[in-house]
């Protein structure tokens, strides 16, 4: 679904206006639902940084920035500091992306558990730390396609994984 954030006809295929209609019906935006039920307060500072700029954004894609779940989100004490600490350390070079806990014996063990995976099985994610270049989407005829080498944005990916 995140896949097509940006496309408001594949939204509404699901009934969702837009994004904001989705992550609201799902909670993802309450900053008072539990932690483990909503984005988590880190990935919320991007979010709230956002809605803070002075960038015009219509209604129609965002709803009312001074409306909850936006409102709540701005003036969020804890996200507002760990905004501030986030992009303090991007700046600096030193943020550490957090990874995604390992799989369980018991996840890995159930046919049906991931949602990343499609419908004969295959991966539609990899785990931290794996990249597959053949796996790319694409029909090869983008400008710069090579078979072979990777995208720029992969070379740095697995530069960075490497360090």
């Amino acid at each position: 679904m995140l896949t097509h954030a940006l496309d408001p006809d594949y939204i509404d295929n699901y009934g969702y206006s837009c994004m904001r209609s989705l992550l609201e019906s799902t909670g993802a935006l309450d900053t008072e639902a539990k932690e483990g039920s909503r984005l988590s307060e880190v990935a919320l500072a991007p979010v709230r940084k956002d809605v803070m700029t002075k960038r015009d954004v219509p209604d129609t894609r965002v709803g009312d920035e001074t409306k909850d779940p936006w409102k709540k989100i701005c003036f969020h004490y804890r996200i507002k500091h760990l905004q501030d600490r986030v992009y303090a350390d991007i700046n600096k070079g030193t943020y550490q992306v957090t990874e995604p806990p390992s799989l369980t014996k018991a996840e890995l063990d159930n046919d049906d558990w991931s949602d990343f995976e499609d419908e004969d099985g295959n991966p539609t994610a990899y785990p931290p730390g794996t990249l597959d270049p053949d796996a790319r989407e694409g029909d090869g005829d983008e400008a710069g396609d090579d078979e072979g080498s990777p995208d720029t944005s992969d070379a740095e990916l697995k530069a960075k994984l490497n360090q």
